[in-house]
């Protein structure tokens, strides 16, 4: 059976072709809708009639999905002839999944599979012309989709777009407005159709990131009547976002015209940037009551400190508001001058527990209250003295950091370190006995106590360690020391066990702060220096600090000729080993250079002219440290200084070279040595090592 098309067999059969909606922009309360309906079989039709459905997709309960529904009688429609037929529904609401289905059912009609149709309605204007109106968008869904639009100005081949499918990038959800910017970018992301009220304040806000702190990415604010660059010709805001963290931005605008506008975004730049993006855009009516809103920079506290609120409640510019705090209970203290009518007031809590907030915004329009319980807890702690040091056990003339971790509620506010015996200790650097974290070198062997007192505006406590630090001589003494004299030679023989000899330098970067003694060169000027930081955890060696130098910051590859150089060192030793971490590919060298006569740091003639013991370049890289060790006997028979020469290129791209635990020692895996001593020198002392 022929069940379209025109068929002697078939004698009524009508068809729905087409329903036509305008477009989206022009949707209203008295949409109109067009169906057209031909008579595809070989009689006329009379008595026909069209039925309509208008369905909310988005609702849940099945009962109230169908909107509005409605039946029309159709003319006869003769054999070939199309008929053109509208009614009018709603689609005023925007930003809803609507479904229309059309059907035409006739008397006798043989086919019944051509009957029946339906397309989706979906608007995208905002109508904010009334009050407490609001439209956001936190870019979910496409652009096209929701009304928005792109246009690349430069061109350089990339604009706006969405980037979805990360919670962790975006401000919320999963999905965010993302634009990346080259040299010459200048990309403009334009919103769905606005429907505003002349003379009207309407605010805007959205979030704004980079991809890291310190890259300006430039965004201008325009609203124009069509979504195209040349109308956008009113500039409402202008703002640099340059932080890793999405900034919040707000302002607002008056309209200048009733009816359909569109606001234009527009990042332009010069620079070789990598991207910015927006979340979370939103528009709304401003005038109305006070949207009441406030925080505070701290929510747990004692009672003897002041904290500053901040007032966040939005109210247009045209309707400004008059505001009053309250407390509950109300032991505060206001200070710096504000009372409970500022804006921004500044508090002390008087008393422990805790305390509602209450903030009241009074406009033309009304007033609002935002009340917030046990918003405020007060408690004071006293004050316990602690700490950890870098390390316990060490060699004569080492350095030891000690982290103060006393606790307290206020915070201690003096420290005073004491160490027993003190004979041979001394503070390194800028350390001082009433420093709050401290660094002591121990020049004599043996066992030391350390002890810290804290003292708040609470209490004093004191925590001592006993014997907490032991100070290793550097040589043990020689065992199994034989001889004998060889009258042919007249001279005489030495055996003897090798004694294990302790590590003359150790350098672990225990503080945030470069080592006494340790010298940086930043050799070509480029500001860019090594540098002590705080190394992530799951990088960690043995301490949390080590030393940066950094060949990529800021967006910016450089090329290196930076020096790290150690303290003059004793000749005589005949090991270095440290930990070195590279992400990507470095170039670095290691010199052993002399110590100059007059015992200064060498200068970079001097450092370029010493003993390269290592050469590394690019070989290898890797997240985690990893250790690299030499022998230095021949390079270090007298006092010198080693030298880490950072030269990556800037073509390499790379991004740093993190230096830790530098030691420089001997080689305890020599057990025996032996020596033959002429006659004429056999009181002279001998150097066993």
């Amino acid at each position: 059976m022929v069940v379209t098309g025109i068929n002697n067999a078939v004698t009524k059969d009508l068809a729905l072709k087409s329903i036509n909606l305008p477009k989206p922009i022009e949707f209203s309360a008295a949409t109109p809708v067009t169906v057209e309906v031909e008579n595809i079989a070989e009689e006329p039709i009379a008595g026909a009639k069209l039925k309509y459905q208008l369905i909310n997709s988005d609702e849940k309960d099945d009962t109230q999905k169908i909107v509005a529904s409605g039946e029309i009688s159709l003319e006869t429609i003769n054999k070939g002839e199309m008929l053109s037929k509208s009614f009018n529904l709603d689609l005023s609401k925007s930003f809803i999944h609507y479904e229309i289905v059309a059907e035409v059912v006739a008397e006798g009609d043989r086919v019944k599979n051509n009957n029946k149709k339906q397309v989706s309605a979906y608007g995208v204007i905002a109508d904010l012309t009334q009050k407490e109106s609001a439209y956001q968008y936190g870019f979910e869904s496409e652009f096209e989709k929701n009304g928005w639009s792109t246009a690349d100005n430069a061109p350089d081949g990339t604009t706006w777009q969405i980037f979805n499918g990360s919670a962790e990038a975006a401000h919320s959800g999963l999905g965010f407005a993302l634009n990346f910017t080259a040299s010459q970018s200048d990309d403009w992301l334009f919103s769905n159709p606005l429907k505003l009220s002349k003379g009207k304040p309407y605010k805007i806000e959205f979030y704004a990131r980079t991809m890291d702190d310190g890259k300006n990415e430039p965004l201008e604010i325009f609203v124009g009547k069509n979504p195209v660059i040349a109308s956008m010709a009113q500039k409402v805001g202008s703002f640099v976002v340059n932080k890793e963290a999405y900034q919040k931005f707000s302002f607002e605008f008056i309209a200048q015209d009733n009816g359909i506008a569109y606001i234009g975004i527009q990042n332009k730049v010069s620079l070789n940037n990598v991207w910015v993006g927006i979340d979370d855009f939103s528009v709304k009516y401003a005038e109305g009551k006070p949207a009441v809103n406030f925080s505070t920079t701290k929510q747990n506290i004692n009672s003897f400190e002041t904290i500053a609120f901040t007032n966040e409640t939005t109210t247009a510019s045209t309707q400004p508001a008059a505001y009053e705090w309250s407390f509950s209970p109300a032991t505060v203290e206001y200070k710096d001058g504000t009372t409970k009518i500022s804006a921004h007031p500044k508090l002390r809590f008087l008393a422990e527990g805790k305390y509602s907030v209450s903030l009241k915004a009074t406009n033309t329009e009304g007033e609002s209250i935002l009340q917030k319980e046990d918003f405020i807890t007060v408690k004071n702690t006293p004050a316990k003295a602690d700490f950890r040091a870098s390390t316990t056990e060490i060699s004569e003339g080492q350095t030891v950091a000690f982290t103060n971790t006393s606790t307290g509620n206020p915070s201690p506010q003096q420290y005073e370190w004491s160490i027993h015996p003190s004979e041979g200790v001394s503070f390194v650097g800028s350390s001082s006995p009433n420093s709050i974290n401290m660094m002591a070198k121990f020049s004599k062997y043996g066992d030391y106590s350390v002890s810290l007192k804290a003292s708040s505006v609470l209490n004093s406590h004191t925590e001592e360690k006993k014997f907490l630090i032991r100070v290793n001589g550097e040589y043990e003494g020689v065992k199994n020391l034989k001889g004998n004299y060889d009258a042919a030679t007249r001279a005489i023989n030495l055996r003897w066990d090798r004694p294990n000899l302790k590590t003359q330098y150790n350098e672990d970067f225990p503080a945030l702060i470069m080592p006494a003694g340790m010298t940086s060169i930043n050799a070509n000027s480029d500001g860019n220096n090594w540098e002590v930081r705080k190394v992530d955890d799951f990088m960690a060696t043995e301490d949390n600090f080590a030393a940066y130098s950094y060949s990529y910051r800021k967006g910016k590859a450089y090329t290196m000729d930076n020096w790290l150089i150690t303290p003059k060192l004793r000749g005589g030793a005949e090991t270095l080993k440290y930990s070195v971490r590279m992400q990507y590919k470095e170039r670095y060298d290691v010199y052993i250079i002399p110590a100059p006569a007059d015992g200064s740091v060498p200068n970079l003639n001097q450092l370029r002219a010493g003993a390269k013991v290592y050469t590394y370049d690019g070989g290898k890289s890797a997240h985690n440290f990893f250790t690299e060790s030499f022998n230095i006997k021949n390079e270090a028979k007298n006092d010198f200084f080693i030298a880490f020469h950072h030269r990556t290129k800037d073509t390499d791209n790379s991004q740093d070279l993190v230096i830790d635990n530098i030691a420089v020692g001997y080689d305890n895996s020599i057990k025996a040595e032996s020596k033959q001593i002429p006659e004429r020198l056999a009181y002279q002392e001998i150097d066993y090592r």
